[in-house]
């Protein structure tokens, strides 16, 4: 969003899932998501790498994972990386303490993990981390594969993070 004109902000890109292009709609309207009355692939719960300096965007994904953005370029964002957690054990029943329960509106199969949290990005050693939750898979530390495009980015740690230098 260009916000230079506050009386006139325009729409510079965005964000958007394979999965959410509306043509590609005849693809998944036969996914569990599509049918099961739940919150599907929509991006929510989004956390930058550094709010002064943002250059990664990691966001949650309900039943498409956790999804990273490059954001150096706002006029071009791309998605770098994803992380799809495993399915319950046991497709066939609920797991205790799941979010994932008839309540909201979920019922068996169930053959996907459910991202529903803030994830924080997190420096050691130089390299960069994800945490992330699911809601019935518990806490991840995600190591990113492509260390090497990340660092060309050059992100900057957030405040609180081992490494950071202001």
């Amino acid at each position: 969003m260009d916000i230079s004109n506050l009386k006139k902000p325009k729409l510079v890109a965005q964000l958007m899932l394979g999965v959410d292009d509306p043509k590609n709609c005849k693809l998944t309207e036969h996914d569990i998501t599509a049918t099961m009355g739940g919150y599907g692939y929509s991006l929510h719960d989004c956390t930058f790498d550094n709010p002064r300096d943002a250059k990664l965007l990691a966001c949650a994904s309900h039943q498409a994972g956790i999804r990273v953005f490059d954001i150096h370029d706002p006029e071009k964002p791309r998605e770098i990386a994803y992380f799809v957690g495993p399915a319950p054990p046991v497709p066939t029943e609920i797991d205790p303490g799941s979010l994932l329960n008839a309540f909201q509106g979920v019922s068996p199969p169930i053959n996907f993990a459910w991202s529903k949290a803030h994830s924080r990005f997190v420096w050691q050693d130089g390299q960069l981390y994800l945490w992330v939750t699911s809601s019935h898979g518990g806490f991840y530390t995600l190591k990113f594969e492509n260390q090497a495009e990340i660092a060309k980015l050059k992100p900057v740690p957030t405040p609180g993070n081992e490494d950071y230098q202001d």
